[in-house]
């Protein structure tokens, strides 16, 4: 298996921390450990964009946690879900979850997106690689 961030280790070990951990144990969204979680994803497509095929153990790895993170935001708005996350970005959550998809997204592809596309700015703005 290639490396693999820490960030997204912890995140799909649920670990304490993550962002994961922050919305499975805290039921809180946190915005620190949002940008850990995608600038990990950006590190892992930058390490493999240029490898061919995906590692499967890896391709797990983000396909579980990316998933897991929707699952969270939808159980948030269900009706009949006791579910809810605090400080959830609700006037925002549309672009976070634009920048996930695409973190996804390209990490499947192995392309980096422009960072100027996206209308949330990252904290990190000008540190993203321009693709």
């Amino acid at each position: 298996m290639q490396s693999v961030p820490q960030v997204l280790l912890d995140n799909f070990h649920g670990r304490e921390g993550s962002f994961i951990y922050s919305l499975h144990e805290r039921s809180e969204f946190s915005e620190p450990a949002f940008w850990d979680y995608y600038n990990s994803l950006i590190e892992l497509t930058r390490l493999t964009k240029d490898h061919g095929a995906l590692d499967r153990d890896l391709a797990e790895m983000v396909c579980h946690t990316y998933d897991y993170i929707l699952k969270s935001f939808i159980w948030n708005f269900h009706p009949t879900d006791l579910y809810t996350i605090s400080h959830l970005p609700i006037e925002d959550l549309s672009l976070y979850i634009e920048r996930l998809e695409y973190a996804y997204k390209g990490f499947i592809r192995g392309h980096l997106f422009k960072e100027e596309m996206f209308e949330l700015k990252s904290p990190q703005d000008g540190n993203q690689p321009a693709e």
